[in-house]
């Protein structure tokens, strides 16, 4: 009885040190598709409905800012804000959550190379736009 107590004991302490160092990983153990989101972008045309237009005299200076610890700056319609990031297993949809808000959405990754992002927002309203950015000189 005391073997087993002690086995189990063994066993318990293995799979509990072995889960603890897997969840607390660096958030720098990055994906290469996710390093290359780490930048400064500004947004150059949003496409709907295929029309492709630039951006707005609102939308002038919006952008977003992906940082290696998983925080964001995103500025919409000249309204800046601070969020977290996250992607999906094999990196193809980003999953955004605003600071201080409910507000939560996803962004469908199309390409990121190292001068271009291009992603696809729904809104509410099932309405799909396609944003392109590049790399912000800022």
């Amino acid at each position: 009885m005391k073997k087993l107590f002690l086995i189990s004991t063994i066993i318990l302490v293995c799979i509990t040190n072995g889960y603890s160092q897997t969840t607390t990983s660096k958030t720098n153990d990055l994906a290469p598709k996710e390093k290359m989101l780490c930048k400064a972008w500004k947004m150059v045309s949003a496409e709907q409905f295929g029309v492709v237009a630039k951006p707005t005299e609102a939308e002038k200076n919006d952008g977003i800012t992906f940082t290696d610890d998983k925080k964001l700056s995103i500025t919409r319609e000249g309204k800046t804000e601070q969020g977290t990031w996250k992607t999906n297993k094999i990196q193809s949809y980003i999953y955004i959550s605003i600071d201080n808000s409910k507000e939560n959405f996803y962004l469908k990754l199309i390409s990121v190379t190292d001068k271009q992002l291009v992603y696809i927002y729904q809104d509410a309203d099932l309405i799909s736009t396609t944003y392109t950015f590049q790399v912000s000189d800022k």
